[in-house]
This record gives structure tokens, sequence and C-alpha cells, in this order.
């Protein structure tokens, strides 16, 4: 499903502290310094870019989220955004519930390049619950707490990890936890609830000691603040930039792009196993 655009080359950049400011370094590293993106406080949602070929592209700035649903809209013809993202937006719209924009999950997962190298460093995505919790394992928690809710900005990835713990599949077999997402609801194992949070999610914890979070740790300032320990660490987040391909009109831009990233993913992934290599 595609609706009317601008003409003309669009990227799709994310906004949010972290992320902005680890995308705005992986586009310096690779040469492309757009200035009001990397202002971190600027309420500007709007941008140009200028390639070496001469090519102008507009920048759009939005939510890492949200910036998936303007590439499967035919919005915008590339955008940066997290895994994490890319994961909950796939399983929800084509795994869990067929939508209007299962056809996008397609492109977004056979056009993309990992930037994994290049991302914010030391990120973690994992469950997490107040440090006065009585549990210090998540299988001892599956296993011996009646009722669970989670809240989490990533209710389908939370899901799929949940119901793969042992603890979970002895106790609840294949049901899925049950997920409240929006105004939508999937899943029928009432004991685990996952409730999608629109931010703060760290708060809810910090309300209550039995409530389990999904979340990300980024710098570990919120993590360390709110008095927080992790249960369980799935692994950090990988940047993915996502691109269409074959577009008779903006293909040119998008292949120059494209490959000025590809070459600094290159560049920073040798480094970086060099630099695995010297410190083993």
């Amino acid at each position: 499903m595609l609706i009317k655009r601008k003409k003309g080359l669009l990227i799709g950049l994310p906004d949010g502290g972290h992320i902005r400011e680890a995308t705005y370094e992986i586009l310096r590293k690779s040469g492309f310094m757009i200035i009001d993106y990397g202002d971190t406080k600027s309420r500007k949602y709007t941008a140009n870019l200028t390639l070496p070929s001469g090519i102008i592209s507009e920048i759009i700035i939005d939510k890492p989220r949200d910036l998936l649903y303007s590439l499967a809209l035919g919005k915008v013809d590339m955008i940066i955004t997290g895994s994490d993202y890319v994961n909950d937006f796939c399983l929800f719209h084509n795994t869990l519930q067929k939508t209007i924009f299962s056809s996008g999950c397609k492109l977004i997962e056979s056009a993309h390049i990992n930037l994994e190298h290049l991302g914010y460093p030391g990120a973690q995505l994992g469950f997490m619950v107040r440090r006065d919790n009585m549990y210090n394992d998540l299988d001892d928690l599956i296993r011996k707490e009646d009722k669970i809710i989670c809240y989490t900005e990533f209710p389908m990835m939370a899901a799929q990890y949940l119901s793969q713990f042992s603890a979970y599949q002895k106790r609840f077999g294949n049901i899925l936890p049950y997920v409240v997402s929006n105004f939508s609801v999937n899943g029928s194992n009432s004991d685990i609830t996952i409730i999608y949070s629109h931010g703060a999610t760290e708060s809810k914890a910090v309300l209550d000691n039995s409530s389990l979070i999904f979340e990300l740790i980024l710098s570990g300032r919120t993590f360390r603040d709110n008095k927080l320990k992790l249960l369980c660490n799935v692994g950090g987040p990988i940047f993915n930039l996502i691109y269409k391909r074959n577009d008779s009109v903006n293909q040119q831009g998008i292949e120059e792009f494209v490959k000025l990233l590809e070459s600094t993913v290159q560049r920073y992934s040798d480094l970086y196993m060099i630099s695995k290599k010297h410190n083993k």
C-alpha cells in the first residue's frame, strides 16, 4: 500500500536521545554532516543532505518505530532504525497478526544493511525488576510467580523471548503470553500479561517491585538511578539501514547513500575484528 508523497530522495532518521546521537555518529563517520540532526535538543523534524554527486535529499526525523510505517507506506526511500523495533514490527504485522503492513515486512527483511559495529556501544536488551525483588533469575520468576505483568516498548519480542524459556514451556506449553498493545490483544495466557509501554518503562518497576520490564539499557544511568537489576540479557540491538530496491525515480541517490554507508561499515568492521583479535 503506497500513498502520495513528495518527489525526491527522502531519508528517515530516528529521533530520541541516545539513538539519535548514535545515528548522527554513524552518518558523520560516513562523511555526512547534518547539522540540524546533530542538535538533539532541536524540535525541528526536517533537515537537508547533499550527497557527493550533488543529489539533494530531504531528511525526515521521526520515532524509530514510526519510521517503519513510513517506509512500508512508501513515504520515504530509506530509514535507519534499531533491530529491536524492526523485530517487534515484523512479529506483530507479519507473524502474530496479519495486517495491511505485512507486505512491508518483506521489504524490511530483504533490503537492509547491518550497522552492527557502528551502533551504540554496550547496549543491552533484557528483562529487569526492581533491585529489592526476591528473584535473581527469570526462569525462577516464571516458575514461582502466580501472575506476571511485564511492561515494554517491544511487546511482541518480549512475548517471543518469554515463551522460549524452558520454565515457561514446562508451565504453559505453547500458548503465548497475553499481549495488550494499544488497542489490540494477542495471546491467551492470562497468567503472563505483557503491556505495551509508551515510554518511561522503568517507572513501572519503580512503582511496583513485582513488575517485570523488558527494556533497553544504553548508558546505564536510568538503570542505576532507578535501582533495577537485570534478570536476563537477550543481547544488544543492532542498527539497520533499510532501503527500497529498484526505485526508478530515486535509485541513483539510494545506491550512492547505501554504498557510502557500506564502505564505512566495512572499514569499522575490519577495525573491530583487528581490535578483537588484539585483545584476546
